[in-house]
Formats: C-alpha cells, sequence, structure tokens
C-alpha cells in the first residue's frame, strides 16, 4: 500500500474566506439599517470564520489517497470510494476545479482523473508527480496532460 497525503495549507482557504466575506458583507448592511447591536455583527463574524476554518482543519485531517493493489483510494470527511486504475484514461495535472463533487481539501494545482467511459473526479495529493508516476508505472496508457501541453512518457 502506498500513501499519499493531501495538499495542506491556509492559502486553500483564502477563496472560501472570499466567499464568506462576499455573503457577511449584506448581512452587515442589513445588520445596520435594522440598528442591530454590534456585538451581534462580531459574533456572526467570529463564528462564521472560526466554523470554516474548523471544518477545513478536519477535512484536512481525515483526507488521503492511497494505491492497494490496483486500485487508488480516496477518503475525505464525508467521500471516500475507488477507482480501478486500469480504467484510467487520462490524468490532468496541475490544473484547478471549483465546481465538483471531489474528494479534495484544495481547488487549485490537483488532478482531474477521467476513469471509465464519462467518470472524473478531482483530487489534491501532496505531491503530484508522485502520484502520477505511481499510477502510469501500473497502468501505462494513461494520458498525462498538464495546463498546456500533452506530456509524453519520458517527460514523467
Amino acid at each position: 500500500m502506498i500513501n499519499f497525503g493531501p495538499q495542506t495549507g491556509i492559502k486553500p482557504l483564502l477563496p472560501i474566506y472570499g466567499f464568506t466575506t462576499l455573503i457577511l458583507i449584506p448581512t452587515f448592511i442589513i445588520f445596520i439599517s435594522t440598528k442591530a447591536d454590534i456585538i451581534v455583527w462580531c459574533g456572526l463574524l467570529l463564528f462564521s470564520y472560526t466554523f470554516i476554518s474548523i471544518a477545513y482543519f478536519i477535512a484536512q485531517k481525515t483526507t488521503r489517497y492511497w494505491i492497494e493493489g490496483d486500485f487508488l483510494h480516496y477518503k475525505t470527511l464525508f467521500l471516500k470510494g475507488k477507482i480501478a486504475i486500469h480504467s484510467i484514461r487520462k490524468l490532468e495535472v496541475n490544473t484547478s476545479c471549483w465546481l465538483s463533487n471531489k474528494p479534495s481539501t484544495s481547488n487549485t494545482k490537483g488532478i482531474i482523473i477521467y476513469f471509465n467511459k464519462y467518470d472524473d473526479t478531482f483530487i489534491t495529493p501532496e505531491n503530484n508527480t508522485e502520484l502520477v508516476n505511481e499510477l502510469v508505472r501500473i497502468n501505462p496508457t494513461i494520458e498525462v496532460f498538464t495546463k498546456d501541453r500533452h506530456l509524453s512518457k519520458k517527460d514523467i
């Protein structure tokens, strides 16, 4: 069994914090217009960012990827599954995926795995190259792409 950890750090939280701020601005305007106490606003602000940080920390600690036999397994907070490595058709490496039901801890610099005929998923291992090399070693027919170009087997 070969284990791969998820990407870690605060950088993946920045878009989430930005989105939360965009939601909280109208809330702040409503609080001001209804003459709500500033303590209510501060409490909401503190709760929102704390909740997001704790949820992200838990997701980071529960996310992992591993290869066992001919399967790539993934597990995160609520998602788990496995992909037959011989069913993988294509990998897009160092790419972003903002909308997806995905077992990842980030939205950027991950791998989109295309498998079976129409299925795909997005994962964000700590080291993309290491995972790609292991997948290609098991299934040499996998096509590997980066954002700009197709990689040949000697590039990997």
